[in-house]
């Protein structure tokens, strides 16, 4: 697989390397597709003629990379352009690496999953062979150095290929099991940019997983090995942020690096209106994806439920209007989960309640689809 992983690398060099040299490399750059003020280049050349100038490039509102990305192309600004195919290089390699290494584990524990007879006999037609994986890794890194998009960010010289490369180097270490390089490496890339700080409990428990630790908060090796990778992240990321601070002599570039993002600086992207409503826009695009995920409690039973009742109402009115609300749900620990739905659990169709607001009607007119259940279980 060497022979052909180096001859895709050639290939997408190849590419990269012509784009650059054409008349379309300073037209991509402008594209507000593939780059923003957050990652430009031309952001990156003006906060390093701010530096040549003795000025903090954080003391206006044009740059927001951190302090190492800026003292790095300040040595090798000149090379720019290999430095970004250097990078797309490493984060295919590395996801090369990380698939050839979940693909065997997920051969060792089919292996043993066969040997103890865990699978039903209609399923085994479903399982996969090595033969058949064997291309995966090639094909991923493929559709990395091929992808259009990936090929356009790096002719417009984008930090974000400069995190991609990080974030690739953290899920390798990470599947390889090294809890220290892999602390490291997700400290590198929350300093980057703050939003990999998710990926924190995915790599303990994948890392728990590896070594056998069950997740028992009464097991003292599981405080004991969750307490040293967060003290290696922690410490990583404490060490890399005073770091900064030495070599820029202030603090200024906390405020502009992990702001998130800034309105009057994004006005090619966004229109004028959202200066109106700024500071709603600023916390639903930066917290959005922490609230995909619905919470899940367990019940008596030991099965899990919905913290949150979602009910349909619907109004019959001439416009047929409708409108959705969420009732917190205050279960005692011996109650039932209790589903509702438009269909099976309604609210009174009568003239006199079908212009009241649900929030304003008293819990004893609901109807309930499962009988014994009343207003005093909420």
């Amino acid at each position: 697989m060497a022979a052909p992983l180096t001859f895709l690398l050639i290939v997408a060099v190849t590419i990269r390397a012509v784009l650059f040299r054409s008349s379309l490399a300073e037209l991509i750059s402008e594209r507000v597709e593939v780059v923003s003020p957050l990652n430009a280049w031309k952001r990156v050349v003006e906060g390093l003629s701010l530096l040549d100038l003795g000025v903090s490039p954080y003391s206006g509102d044009v740059f927001h990379e951190t302090p190492l990305i800026i003292y790095l192309f300040h040595f090798v600004v000149d090379y720019a352009e290999l430095v970004f195919m250097i990078a797309d290089g490493i984060t295919a390699v590395a996801l090369y690496l990380s698939i050839q290494i979940y693909n065997k584990n997920v051969f060792r524990k089919q292996k043993y999953a066969l040997e103890s007879d865990r699978y039903p006999a209609d399923c085994l037609e479903l399982l996969r062979s090595p033969k058949e994986m064997f291309y995966v890794p090639l094909k991923v890194a493929m559709f990395y150095l091929l992808n259009p998009f990936t090929i356009l960010s790096c002719v417009a010289k984008s930090t974000c290929g400069l995190n991609n490369a990080i974030i690739a180097l953290f899920i390798l270490c990470t599947l390889k099991g090294s809890a220290l390089l892999s602390g490291i490496m997700l400290a590198l890339a929350t300093y980057q940019s703050i939003y990999p700080l998710t990926l924190f409990a995915p790599a303990l428990l994948f890392l728990l997983q590896r070594l056998y630790i069950p997740v028992n908060l009464r097991r003292s090796s599981f405080w004991s090995f969750t307490l040293q990778y967060a003290f290696i992240y922690v410490g990583s990321l404490v060490v890399i942020t005073g770091l900064s601070f030495f070599l820029l002599g202030s603090w200024d570039f906390i405020p502009s690096v992990y702001g998130f993002m800034s309105v009057s600086s994004h006005t090619s992207h966004y229109s004028q209106i959202l200066i109106q409503i700024s500071t709603v826009c600023v916390c639903v695009f930066s917290t959005d994806f922490l609230f995909q995920t619905s919470l899940q409690t367990s019940d008596s039973s030991g099965t899990s439920s919905q913290r949150c009742l979602s009910t349909s109402v619907s109004f019959s009115s001439a416009s047929s209007r409708s409108m959705s609300f969420f009732t917190p749900s205050r279960f005692p620990s011996n109650s039932r989960s209790i589903q509702y739905s438009s269909s099976s659990c309604r609210l009174p169709s009568s003239p006199s309640l079908s212009r009241t607001p649900p929030w304003e009607m008293s819990p004893s007119t609901w109807h309930f689809c499962q009988p014994g259940v009343t207003s005093t279980d909420f």
